[in-house]
């Protein structure tokens, strides 16, 4: 790799897994004062724990677990178990878990209990009590939840998940003396084990790295370096608007060669953004590209299908025509962090700009944002927008609450299931010539599907 991209072995540097992930997390969150450092995912570079602390530009490990006690693997056998991708559907598993049953959930979390626990002798690591490495769980999870309903299986592995991460988060906090936290790792993409730890914890200031699997440790790694260096400025990593710009040439270009003419129509707006909101007033779905591409799993507004998010009915819409979601998963709003507190219970006052942590709602939400929620425990996993990470964005929030009263859009991932969200003019196009979308702009060109 080096000789293929033409550089020498004196300009690479080796940054070991979990430090990755515990700079991204300290160094990303801005904050170079005393902080406690969590790192917890299914592995990497024979660990899948870590508590540090970080102070100034140094990281120091306190404790970490070997790879062979990985909750993280223990979620995602489970997640294979139920007939789902290891390492990509954990978030279905966890989307399932509150549609069941708590009896069940609680006689299947007697078992699941029994395969990783806090350490009785290193209070900061995890340990594996079955005397199998974490990777072989598959065929004793497959023996003992031998008829075990897959909703109480679910619950019980979320629960498990939930109680353990907090219990090892209160003993970090206690061992170090520090309130801050910044964590990092794929289990930490787990929003629902997040709102645990951001509700239950005693802290005084709680950071999730965004989309903090494993596509974050190079920025990891690039923060580590940095750190090594002489300059003390270290920026936080603010909004996620990292990848390409198309311009308005580039989508004129890109339409005049595609040829869209038969079945669809063009209209260039000196307004676009109030058009979109007008759309969504009107209960259309739109899908929005404009600006830079987001970093990371979440679309935050750039590459998004947008809706009005008071109807139900619209869930099904999006699903049919290009989503075709679990029965079961919810969608997520997109908040002005002036309309907040009108939805969403945070007495914390915690931001959330990266759809990385959920939410309790308020009884309004259930009127004005239902469609965006968890259809049983009503919770939220919102992007809280502030106007200047997003201007054109928070315009559209602005112009629809105008017009609906409503403070926020329903906001999904612009792609169909299972392929990456769009990034190019073409992916837009191409995406909704194999779909049932009906609205997508471009810039300030819409694309209407008669």
């Amino acid at each position: 790799v080096i000789s293929h991209l033409g550089l020498c072995q004196k300009q690479i540097q080796f940054v070991e897994h979990h430090t990755c992930h515990a700079a991204s997390a300290y160094f990303g969150s801005g904050s170079h004062s005393g902080t406690v450092l969590l790192t917890c995912d299914g592995e990497g570079d024979g660990v899948c724990a870590t508590v540090g602390v970080g102070k100034g530009k140094e990281i120091e490990r306190l404790a970490e677990t070997p790879s062979d006690n990985s909750l993280g693997n223990l979620y995602s056998r489970v997640t294979f178990l139920l007939g789902m991708k290891p390492l990509d559907h954990e978030y279905k598993v966890m989307g399932l878990a509150p549609y069941a049953d708590r009896s069940g959930v609680d006689e299947s979390f007697e078992i699941l209990r029994q395969f990783v626990r806090r350490s009785r002798k290193h209070p900061l690591q995890f340990e594996n009590t079955r005397k199998v490495p974490s990777q072989f769980y598959y065929d004793i999870l497959s023996r003992e939840l031998a008829n075990h309903r897959f909703d109480w299986i679910a619950g019980a592995i979320q629960k498990l998940t939930e109680e353990l991460m907090l219990e090892w988060a209160k003993v970090a906090i206690e061992t170090t003396g520090l309130s801050k936290i910044a964590c990092s790792g794929g289990v930490f993409m787990n929003v629902k084990t997040n709102m645990r730890l951001m509700e239950d914890l005693d802290h005084s200031g709680l950071v999730i790295f965004p989309s903090c699997g494993d596509e974050s440790a190079a920025i990891g790694a690039a923060y580590f370096v940095a750190s090594q260096g002489s300059s003390d400025r270290i920026s936080p990593i603010g909004p996620l608007y990292l990848g390409p710009e198309y311009g308005e040439e580039d989508v004129k270009k890109t339409l005049d060669k595609t040829e869209l003419t038969q079945g669809y129509r063009i209209e260039q707006y000196s307004d676009i953004e109030g058009m979109i909101g007008e759309l969504l007033a009107k209960g259309a779905v739109v899908a929005r590209m404009k600006g830079r591409m987001e970093w990371g799993a979440r679309a935050l507004g750039n590459r998004s299908i947008l809706a009005n998010p008071s109807n139900l009915d619209v869930v099904r819409k999006i699903n049919r025509m290009i989503k075709m979601r679990d029965f079961w998963m919810p969608f997520a709003p997109t908040l002005m962090d002036s309309s907040q507190g009108r939805y969403l219970l945070n007495p914390k006052s915690q931001p959330a700009p990266y759809m990385i942590l959920a939410f309790r709602t308020v009884e309004e939400s259930r009127r004005q944002i239902t469609a965006a929620l968890h259809q049983y425990d009503f919770t939220a996993r919102p992007q809280i927008l502030e106007e200047s990470w997003n201007p054109d964005y928070y315009r559209i929030l602005r112009l629809f609450e105008e017009k609906t009263g409503i403070g926020g859009v329903l906001n999904t991932s612009f792609n169909l299931h299972g392929e990456p969200i769009v990034c190019s003019v073409e992916d837009a196009i191409d995406t909704m010539r194999r779909s049932e979308l009906e609205n997508l702009t471009l810039g300030d060109y819409l694309i209407t599907k008669q």
